[in-house]
């Protein structure tokens, strides 16, 4: 998956993508209102963790 598509999976459960480029890498994260998500270094890791949380319903 490239960044648009984890973001784009990370809104669909209320998140906010996070990169930060440090030092010739990247760390990547979701964060909502609630809370802060651990930073990983791999996106496919991250893409992980996003799926295990709930998608949420749409308003419309």
């Amino acid at each position: 998956m490239n960044t648009l598509e984890v973001s784009q999976l990370a809104a669909d459960r209320g998140c906010i993508l996070k990169i930060l480029h440090i030092d010739d890498s990247d760390l990547y994260w979701v964060e909502n209102h609630v809370f802060i998500g651990k930073p990983f270094d791999r996106l496919d890791d991250l893409v992980q963790f996003i799926r295990l949380l709930p998608v949420l319903g749409r308003r419309d």
